[in-house]
């Protein structure tokens, strides 16, 4: 982007980052919406319909990150002269 570009956005109130070579390498590649999970183009309706929660979950997992689903069930143990016990501590 040359710097008058650059200036010219930047009076409109946009900012704008520059990527040197090193950092864009780290990004990972942009989400091609208009080809499947295997690479094929959309080229139609019910391929659009099928492509979307594929869409919405490569979202939800590198926004939000992996979500395992919840333990069959959780018990506690804990020491009764645990510093985590629900007594109050004893008065001096």
């Amino acid at each position: 982007m040359s710097s008058a570009i650059q200036a010219a956005l930047m009076g409109a109130g946009l900012c704008v980052t520059m990527l040197t070579a090193a950092a864009a390498e780290m990004l990972p590649p942009a989400l091609d919406l208009l080809r499947d999970a295997a690479g094929r183009p959309i080229v139609s309706a019910e391929g659009w319909e099928k492509r979307r929660p594929e869409i919405l979950a490569k979202i939800l997992r590198e926004a939000y990150g992996f979500v395992p689903s919840p333990p069959e069930s959780i018990s506690f143990i804990g020491h009764p002269d645990s510093v985590c016990s629900a007594s109050p501590p004893p008065t001096p």
